[in-house]
């Protein structure tokens, strides 16, 4: 359904939505606010739109009668993968997040919506999809953009580029990032992406392979130690969460930290706080973490191997 109030030099979006009344106040709340409109029924109805239209940004409800949010993201990611995508939904859970978020949505909200908070989430996407766009450099012709240089990746693939954009996204927050994906995919070069379009790029980025350490020294690698904390600790010494205070840390192979360490590292996670082996006294410090890993951490949940509250 296309609305006849459109101008060309706003900014699109596609609502998409089976409730009558909520994609009517979507509507109005999006053309209030000076943009482009046009409204979906259902996954069908959408997917022939993004095939067909360009848009900037899809806001699209996650259940509906004839199919779900992320089949319409799917649509989006063939047909146009520069175009932002908020899911709302009514039935918000953490796993349901994460899936919209693994699959390339840029925020996700619960109904009922707050329309002032859905547009400055949508201001906030589309200010993502800018900064994105203006770190590839653009080639001739139709050829799809290629990543710059200085990212230290190097492709011209959507998949890539998407990937890229949601690093981007990601990296535009302070939050901790969690990659999964098979050896050799460059999980490293992506978490320094990330680190070098943060906020935190003049800080330090500090790795460990959290598999290459041996078992009985990962705790003092991490976390630092006394003097005299154990035998051979002639003196104290600061541990990589300390290293990369004001930074980042990037833990590799995250599915390899042995369990009696997990619940320390939830407690950092939470608290932004720890205790050197050996002492007492609650040190701060202030980082986002990146962990990767080339398993399946839900699959470990199940098995036992992984906490859960950590995952």
């Amino acid at each position: 359904m296309y609305d006849e109030h459109i101008h060309c030099d706003k900014s699109s979006v596609l609502v998409v939505d089976d409730e009558p009344g909520m994609r009517t106040a979507l509507h109005a709340n999006f053309l209030r606010h000076g943009w482009r409109v046009n409204m979906a029924s259902g996954v069908g109805e959408a997917t022939r739109a993004v095939e067909q239209g360009d848009f900037d940004l899809v806001v699209s409800d996650v259940r509906m009668r004839d199919g779900d949010g992320f089949e319409v993201m799917d649509a989006v990611r063939k047909s146009s993968p520069g175009t932002a995508v908020i899911l709302l939904t009514a039935f918000g859970s953490v796993p349901e997040a994460v899936e919209s978020m693994r699959n390339g949505a840029l925020d996700y909200l619960t109904k009922p919506v707050s329309f002032d908070l859905l547009q400055t989430t949508a201001r906030r996407v589309m200010q993502r999809r800018s900064d994105a766009v203006q770190g590839y450099v653009h080639s001739p012709q139709n050829e799809a953009p290629a990543v710059t240089a200085n990212a230290g990746i190097v492709g011209r693939s959507p998949l890539l580029l998407q990937a890229l954009q949601r690093a981007r996204a990601a990296a535009s927050t302070d939050a901790d990032v969690l990659v999964e994906a098979e050896s050799g995919t460059g999980k490293e070069l992506l978490a320094r992406f990330i680190h070098g379009a943060s906020s935190r790029r003049r800080g330090p980025f500090i790795a460990i392979n959290c598999a290459a350490v041996p078992e009985h020294l990962i705790e003092s690698e991490l976390f630092g130690h006394a003097k005299g904390a154990f035998t051979g600790a002639n003196a104290a010494r600061a541990g990589k969460f300390e290293l990369a205070n004001g930074g980042t840390l990037l833990l590799d192979e995250i599915g390899e930290m042995p369990l009696n360490l997990q619940p320390k590292l939830l407690r950092v996670l939470q608290e932004r706080e720890l205790e050197r082996l050996g002492e007492t006294r609650s040190i701060h410090v202030d980082i986002r973490v990146i962990a990767t890993t080339n398993a399946s951490l839900s699959a470990m949940v199940e098995q036992g191997r992984f906490r859960s509250d950590l995952f």
